[in-house]
């Protein structure tokens, strides 16, 4: 079945949606996916058939299960993966006893500190530290969102 110019939106607006939704930047899913921010850009605009290898790295770059962009193309509905892989016992960091304790008491936050790379291997501390950084700047964006739309009220 061809796609249409609304079934390629859709699927722009979906992946988009599931970045900011895991706090990740294009650059984080190309690595994740093991592919170019180019691709993910043609995937997003253009206007050919998305290749059956680029549709399941881009699956992959977005924590999808495999299949789920030919199914947003055909108007179906993306899956998330089941759950991230994590590295359950992984230490929470030890040179700083009040970030551990955040980390801790904020279950999405040792979700990312815990999350592990497709071979199962946790990711190395410096990206650990930038996800947790960016998770926690989405939310200070949306806690601005909401207090500016009360203050309109």
């Amino acid at each position: 079945m061809p796609e249409t110019p609304a079934a390629r939106q859709r699927l722009a607006e979906l992946m988009d949606a599931r970045r900011l939704e895991l706090g990740l930047r294009w650059q984080d899913v190309a690595a994740a996916g093991d592919v170019s921010i180019k691709t993910l850009y043609s995937v997003r605009t253009g206007h050919g058939a998305v290749p059956g290898l680029t549709a399941r790295k881009v699956d992959k770059g977005l924590h999808w299960e495999p299949g789920s962009v030919e199914r947003v193309l055909a108007d179906g509905d993306p899956q998330p993966m089941a759950g991230p892989a994590l590295v359950p016992d992984h230490p929470l960091p030890d040179d700083d006893p009040d970030i551990a304790a955040l980390i801790r008491d904020w279950p999405e936050l040792e979700t990312i500190w815990r999350l592990a790379d497709s071979d199962g291997k946790p990711y190395p501390r410096e990206e650990r530290w930038r996800l947790v950084r960016a998770h926690l700047d989405a939310m200070r964006r949306k806690l601005r969102e909401m207090e500016t739309r009360t203050e309109r009220a």
